[in-house]
């Protein structure tokens, strides 16, 4: 090799690494994880989910009855403060990269696949610990996820610290970044999907872009056919509509999640509606009485020979007056003040 193509070789490289920072490079290994750390469940997307891009029905007949899937002519739901952030950042993907063509319907789908895209709370995925999904070591010391040995996927459009950090972005001009924020996650999604140079009006090229956010057909799949819902139509709800919004869930979490706060209340109500054990409780005491309070006991017996009769005619005490004195039973107790009443019954057989 010839001294001259050996200098134009080193001058190559030495401008080649002073300019590497300013190309787009992957968030993580995307060999391995995917911007939201799933483990990636193939190398490359399959050909037939590029053949299927631009047909939806085609798209939906690839994936599981079960999949999360538009519900047929039904519009999408959306948060407003979410439709506002995903209309926020394909605007300014417009001015940054305006051949990417990005529109804000595919942010959405992303939003709503990663999260259900809620707004109300902060999302935090599972830990990457390595069971089940990919072992990320902790990258940001528990800032971002909370977890200082593993790392966790955050926010709404789910980054991995590691990936954040190299696609953090204010996307409502706060001066904060933040992955927990929805305007700033967005603008960072879409600064990533058009990393690769796609132009993403092509359905084959949209494919591609959301299969570097997460290596997985059905999931490219479902966010192609969720990006054709929204774009189809969307009802924009109220934010608190979605404060229920769980991890994963459906667009429609804004009705799907109100029945998880109507159940809990009603289970405690079944709870206290079992009042039988206060019946129960009471039910005792109804036998105890009897011991302890010999007037109204006493009128429960004489029902069967007829309690009204001793007071006026004086006769069941004669008779029963000697049974007692040579018993000593709860009746003598009872009876007592009948012995007291012996003269007086002397005194009826005078009369």
């Amino acid at each position: 090799m010839s001294r001259g193509l050996r200098a134009k070789q080193g001058a190559f490289l030495v401008v080649a690494a002073l300019l590497a920072p300013f190309f787009p490079t992957s968030t993580v290994d995307t060999v391995v994880v995917g911007v939201d750390g799933e483990v990636a469940a193939q190398p490359e997307l399959s050909p037939q989910v590029l053949a299927d891009a631009a047909n939806p029905p085609a798209l939906s007949a690839g994936l599981p009855s079960f999949a999360d899937v538009p519900m047929g002519s039904m519009p999408a739901t959306l948060a407003a403060s979410a439709l506002d952030a995903y209309h926020k950042a394909a605007a300014t993907m417009a001015r940054l990269a305006p051949g990417c063509h990005l529109d804000w319907s595919l942010l959405a789908a992303i939003g709503h696949v990663e999260s259900g895209g809620s707004t109300a709370f902060p999302i935090l995925g599972p830990v990457l610990d390595g069971n089940g999904y990919a072992a990320v070591p902790d990258t940001d010391g528990g800032a971002l996820d909370g977890n200082a040995v593993w790392d966790r996927a955050v926010g709404p459009m789910q980054f991995i610290p590691s990936s954040w950090a190299k696609w953090a972005s204010d996307g409502n001009g706060d001066g904060i970044e933040s992955p927990h924020d929805l305007y700033d996650a967005a603008l960072a999604a879409g600064r990533y999907l058009c990393a690769g140079g796609g132009d993403l009006r092509d359905p084959r090229q949209a494919a591609q872009a959301v299969f570097r956010y997460n290596h997985s057909d059905s999931y490219v799949r479902t966010v192609l056919l969720w990006a054709d819902a929204y774009a189809r139509g969307t009802v924009t709800l109220p934010d608190s509509a979605f404060q229920d919004t769980s991890y994963g869930a459906a667009p429609l979490a804004g009705s799907a999640g109100l029945p998880a706060p109507a159940v809990v209340p009603a289970a405690p109500p079944v709870a206290p509606a079992v009042v039988v054990p206060p019946v129960v409780v009471a039910t005792p005491p109804a036998t105890t009485p009897p011991s302890s309070a010999p007037p109204s006991s006493s009128a429960t017996p004489p029902p069967s020979t007829t309690t009204t009769t001793p007071p006026p005619t004086t006769e069941p005490p004669t008779t029963t007056l000697e049974p007692p004195l040579t018993t000593t039973t709860t009746t003598t107790t009872t009876t007592t003040p009948a012995t007291t009443a012996g003269p007086s019954t002397t005194d009826t057989t005078a009369s």
